[in-house]
């Protein structure tokens, strides 16, 4: 299937939700829009028209970067923006925990100094292969000569007799360089966790579909996103705990009942390495967004352990089917009435 068919199907499956929740509800007061796809960023609305003229693009989620791919749809718009001003930083931040642990298949640029570059120091590049060996490049096109031919004289030559040697590869003459290369700037820690939040949010969008979008709870959700620079959501909104693969995709949080709420678990997958995240979304119950005040004064050490879920989503609940609509709502109202 290529782009074309893809975008088109992922409209089809989406506008029929649309217009099955507008065909049975009271929905068709605020939303007057005929059949049709709401970007799940902006909520603006959008046509088949606009969805050919490539107004609606395919968003990956998570990031095509860090193993996503494009399973929705997101206004050219949103998708522009989101993805340079958040999808890039939580890509460059995993790849340089990745570099700066040394782990195989990292690679990054840094500025190696001693006693003789001062300063300035020069630019080089950090390759980690698959076998755990370094390779370390030193560009001279990319530094200033000077200080280049001085960081090069600066080796200590010594000589390996290879009647002593244990390693036949360093037998010989030798070159040692001593050098030192800084840390990492620090990472925009608020950036880092709102487009965790944004991936969270979609792919719950992606499996729940309109009833989740409209669902007043979500309104933070979207706030929050849109202001990525305030801190309008309480941190943490996640579970530091290692989920089992079985819980991967959506699932509910039935206990306690004052933690009722989505749970979203993704991985992010680099070259050298698979992080596993846990994001709290708001439930469809009344005063469900006050999860967010909530959740930060309750968890503690690994935070899970006190908590049960149910992962019914994520074997019952299929988008592609009209019918099964309001089955999400029916199904929420049965967790609610068995806690209270």
């Amino acid at each position: 299937m290529n782009n074309r068919e893809k975008r088109e199907l992922i409209f089809k499956i989406y506008s029929d939700n649309f217009q099955s929740i507008v065909d049975n509800t009271k929905l068709k007061e605020t939303y007057d829009k005929d059949y049709g796809y709401y970007c799940p960023l902006c909520t603006e609305h959008f046509t088949k028209k606009e969805l050919h003229d490539k107004t609606l693009t395919l968003e990956h989620n998570p990031p095509k970067s860090l193993g996503g791919k494009g399973t929705i749809l997101t206004c050219k718009k949103c998708n522009s923006k989101s993805g340079h001003s958040i999808d890039v930083e939580l890509s460059n931040a995993l790849k340089t925990l990745d570099a700066y642990s040394f782990k195989p298949n990292s690679e990054f640029k840094t500025k190696f100094t001693n006693e003789h570059t001062g300063d300035k120091g020069v630019n080089a590049n950090i390759k980690v292969d698959n076998d755990g060996k370094f390779i370390i490049n030193v560009d001279s096109k990319n530094n200033n000569p000077k200080i280049s031919k001085r960081f090069f004289d600066s080796a200590k030559h010594t000589y390996h007799n290879p009647i002593f040697a244990t390693d036949l590869k360093n037998i010989g003459w030798q070159k040692e360089i001593s050098f030192s290369f800084p840390k990492p700037e620090p990472l925009n820690e608020n950036i880092l966790k709102i487009s965790l939040l944004k991936i969270a949010y979609l792919k719950a969008f992606e499996k729940l579909g309109y009833i989740f979008l409209f669902s007043k709870n979500m309104q933070i959700v979207r706030k929050q996103l849109d202001n990525p620079e305030k801190e309008i959501i309480k941190s943490p909104f996640w579970f530091k705990y290692d989920f089992p693969d079985d819980k991967l995709g959506v699932n509910i949080i039935t206990k306690p009942r004052e933690l009722r709420a989505f749970l979203i678990i993704f991985d992010l997958e680099t070259s050298s390495d698979k992080y596993r995240f846990a994001i709290i979304l708001p439930g469809l119950g009344e005063d469900d967004d006050k999860i967010y005040d909530i959740f930060p004064n309750r968890t503690t050490g690994e935070g899970f352990l006190n908590c049960e879920l149910n992962n019914y989503i994520n074997f019952h609940y299929d988008i592609k089917k009209p019918e099964e609509t309001f089955k999400l709502v029916r199904y929420w109202d049965e967790i609610i009435e068995k806690m209270e």
